[in-house]
């Protein structure tokens, strides 16, 4: 019976003992629910692995252009464009034998001038192609002293013989050939005036011409049509030919001018 008791007794002791450890032990579950709260409320490492800005993917940038309307021409579309070609302007070309009147702007002489001497001159009238006019009265001519003789070199009478170079138009000037222009002092004999004229149609022009003394050829066209010719001018040793004389030069080739205007405006 006393055993009884005292295991009773043992067993009431130690029951009690374990109810006071877990009252005086702190909670655990409490305090690992803390702690775990604790650990999410740190920040995290971030363990994703950041590119540097250089190796980020670049997205393309869409290049946005303004509209152009079809009426518009966009700059670098003028700066492509070939450059135009300006138009060439409509020609005529005058054919070798045509006759041209020029009207001297000075006297040239054999005792005044020399060989080698340049002159000028203007058309007396426009020089027409197909209608269209190529050089206008008044343009500027210019050549020079191919030959001069004067008296007692050649049966005693002096000569010039002149040829034009160059004609100067509203467009430009232009080079020229013509047949040279030949002039001989006066002789009283008829049959040497005529071997010199090369021809009966131009002596006959020549005795007109010189019958009428110094200041007949002022004002008459002097020179035959075709090739080279020859006039007798003015009595005496020296020959000269004046100022506003009208003489024919003969074009030796083609040359081809522009043109300025119709024959008819």
């Amino acid at each position: 019976m006393k055993f009884a008791i005292r295991l009773f007794l043992i067993t009431a002791l130690a029951i009690g003992s374990v109810a006071c450890n877990r009252g005086n032990a702190p909670d655990q579950s409490v305090s690992a629910n803390s702690e775990r709260t604790d650990r999410s409320a740190e920040p995290q490492p971030n363990n994703t692995v950041q590119q540097p800005p250089a190796q980020r993917e670049r997205q393309p940038v869409r290049e946005t252009r303004p509209e152009t309307r079809p009426d518009q021409v966009r700059p670098a579309d003028r700066e492509n464009r070939p450059a135009e070609t300006p138009r060439s302007p409509a020609t005529g070309t005058v054919p070798s034998g045509t006759a041209m009147t020029v009207t001297l702007a000075d006297a040239i002489s054999t005792d005044g001038n020399k060989e080698g001497d340049n002159f000028t001159a203007h058309l007396s009238q426009p020089i027409v192609v197909n209608g269209k006019v190529v050089a206008d009265k008044g343009d500027r001519v210019s050549g020079h002293i191919k030959k001069l003789e004067e008296p007692g070199k050649v049966k005693g009478r002096a000569r010039l013989e002149l040829v034009l170079d160059e004609i100067r138009t509203s467009r430009d000037a232009y080079k020229l050939s013509t047949e040279p222009f030949i002039a001989v002092a006066q002789d009283s004999h008829s049959r040497d005036a005529a071997e010199i004229a090369g021809g009966a149609a131009v002596g006959a022009a020549i005795g007109a011409i010189a019958g009428g003394g110094k200041g007949a050829a002022i004002g008459a066209v002097i020179g035959g049509g075709t090739g080279t010719t020859a006039v007798l001018l003015t009595k005496g040793a020296q020959l000269r030919l004046e100022s506003e004389t009208k003489i024919n030069f003969v074009l030796s080739r083609d040359v081809t001018l522009p043109v300025i205007r119709n024959a008819n405006t």
